[in-house]
């Protein structure tokens, strides 16, 4: 085994105890965990798992067990890494906090599939479809095929299709290569989330560049009109990597460019300033109380 090998064993094998750890832990309270990403992709559509790499493990929790998930690894000797810098406010619309574990990987513990939950995804749903793999040697649970391509889309759209790697492109390829999709299913679960353009410019990104076979009748579903197409288009290339053709963009001009365009309906522009103005006067509150206090 070349040094280059074996450090991505030890690595992955140092993600298997942090996982299995995690399962033990939460299980003591009846919480389901689903592993998200590159261990479950390496595991089930990869032809080894070292092929896959990842930094840090991705664990979703069903949101009404987010904070007793938390307070758990915070009490198992998990630290809090980063998300604890920002105010409370700010914390508790996160769609997940990191950890580190006691043997050195960063954990991502979510709550939602994306920030703010403004691709809302059935959770319950999520945690019935489930499917069953193993990491490694240890038995873990994993989001059924449509879901999971639901989720490697919005990965992509959410970051604004900046800060991916080619890796998240193969993903989505090698997945609708070598698994059997019901593509209406996984139609009628994006219009529900709202992510028709995200979904539209993540399956031409793997079209384009991995050569994914994705039906024609579904990108003709997917596709934004006209003039929202024109707009994504001036900063979006799927055809390309990296995607987004700005990368010195600063990530605020991106989120102008980008954010709301690529909601698919007004009412979840609505939804979404309406969780920030919340968090807004949660925080102005809070600092009139210690003022007063």
């Amino acid at each position: 085994m070349t040094n280059s090998n074996l450090a991505i064993a030890a690595q992955q094998l140092r993600a298997e105890v942090t996982f299995k750890k995690i399962k033990e832990i939460l299980s003591e309270k009846n919480i389901d965990i689903i592993l998200l990403k590159g261990p479950h992709l390496g595991n089930t559509i990869y032809d080894s798992p070292k092929e896959r790499l990842y930094c840090d493990l991705d664990i979703l929790v069903r949101p009404v067990d987010f904070e007793t998930a938390s307070a758990l690894l915070l009490e198992n000797r998990f630290e809090p890494f980063a998300f604890n810098t920002f105010t409370p406010e700010i914390q508790r619309d996160f769609k997940h906090w990191e950890f580190r574990s006691p043997w050195g990987i960063v954990v991502e513990l979510h709550r939602w599939l994306s920030g703010h939950d403004r691709y809302p995804v059935d959770s319950a749903g999520l945690f019935e479809r489930a499917e069953k793999f193993d990491f490694g040697e240890t038995p873990a649970l994993g989001l059924a095929v449509e879901d999971l391509l639901l989720h490697l889309c919005l990965h992509m759209g959410t970051s604004y299709f900046r800060v991916i790697e080619p890796k998240h492109v193969a993903d989505i390829s090698l997945l609708i290569k070598k698994q059997e999709l019901d593509w209406p299913v996984f139609l009628r679960r994006v219009k529900k989330a709202g992510a028709r353009s995200i979904a539209y410019y993540s399956l031409q990104a793997a079209q384009l560049q991995q050569g994914a076979p994705v039906p024609v009748d579904i990108t003709g579903k997917l596709r934004p009109g006209k003039w929202r197409r024109i707009w994504l288009e001036k900063y979006v290339d799927p055809g390309s990597y990296p995607i987004y053709r700005f990368p010195k963009h600063s990530i605020e001009k991106i989120k102008r460019n980008l954010l709301l365009p690529l909601l698919d309906r007004p009412g979840q522009w609505l939804s979404f300033f309406w969780r920030l103005a919340g968090t807004k006067l949660r925080m102005i509150l809070r600092l009139i109380k210690g003022k007063l206090g």
